[in-house]
């Protein structure tokens, strides 16, 4: 009896200490696709040695931007500035923007301890998560992305890549004088407001707001690659609301009504499913996924 009350106590401590450790834990390694990934938050030495590959030194060595002499004036500022960035190990865009925004972050001295980069994973049903699933209020639709705050409020973010130049870009977003627009405006207005509950009604909303959407409404991938994120993390509300939205801006697209019935799929609301699954066959006759999935449907249904 005493040796099992012995291996209980031994076990609890053990439990205790593996607590204790995952929750100090930075960053943990992962396998997809046969390939190593790091998930969580790291710093440029993990990324190097530990990246399985992700490290492009020849990027980081052949950077030059035109405006570091100008960013440096911003120096004084540096200490109240912190950037988070939100990347992928297993992302191209990220092993090819990564090194040139290190560069530049070296070339002016900015603080390295208020960079602070964190690996989010790709694996299914995970898609675009931290280790904690934290990301920056959900909002990381695209990586990378390069979140400036000062104290706790945003400045602004820099998505994927610059619209300009990293210098170019990071200036506009520092001063107050330029007006900064990220690439995937829309994505990125539309996830805000969203996540702040500001388009209970998606007809009302378009409604009121048709003219300024339309202004910034590039094209349908960025609204129908925000509702998928929403829909793989599982929020689904969220995620009607960008595949509807999506639906009054490109009403003709008969790809945005075939992500609008998958939702409803999804759901198992099969009347709707079919109901749009039949409007992408009207805008575009030889869409074969409506066709096999409206086969699926009448299984469901019959």
């Amino acid at each position: 009896m005493k040796t099992i009350m012995k291996m209980k106590i031994l076990m609890s401590c053990i439990t205790i200490l593996s607590i204790v450790n995952a929750s100090a834990q930075t960053y943990i390694k992962y396998t997809n696709n046969n390939k190593q990934q790091l998930l969580g938050e790291v710093n440029v030495d993990i990324l190097k040695e530990e990246g399985d590959g992700f490290w492009q030194d020849s990027i980081y060595q052949g950077y030059t931007d035109d405006r570091v002499e100008m960013l440096k004036r911003f120096s004084p500022q540096f200490k109240d500035i912190t950037v988070n960035v939100y990347f992928g190990t297993w992302c191209g865009d990220s092993k090819r923007e990564i090194p040139k925004f290190v560069k530049l972050m070296d070339l002016v001295e900015f603080p390295k301890e208020n960079l602070h980069f964190f690996a989010l994973d790709n694996r299914e049903g995970k898609y675009k998560q931290g280790l904690h699933n934290y990301t920056e209020d959900d909002r990381i639709f695209r990586v990378p992305t390069f979140v400036f705050k000062h104290g706790n409020s945003e400045l602004d973010r820099i998505i994927e890549y610059p619209s300009g130049s990293f210098g170019l870009d990071i200036i506009k977003v520092l001063s107050k004088r330029y007006n900064y627009v990220p690439n995937y405006l829309l994505a990125d207005v539309v996830s805000k407001l969203i996540d702040e509950n500001k388009i209970p009604s998606v007809v009302k909303y378009y409604k009121s707001n048709a003219f300024l959407l339309h202004e910034i409404a590039a094209n349908s991938g960025q609204l129908n690659s925000l509702g998928y994120l929403y829909l793989e993390k599982g929020m689904t509300n969220k995620s009607k609301i960008a595949f509807e939205l999506n639906t009054f801006l490109f009403p003709k697209t008969a790809n945005v009504w075939d992500s609008y019935a998958e939702y409803f799929y999804t759901q198992k609301n099969f009347k709707k499913a079919k109901k749009y699954y039949e409007k992408v066959l009207e805008i575009d006759s030889s869409e074969e996924n409506a066709k096999e999935m409206l086969e699926k449907i009448k299984g469901k249904t019959s």
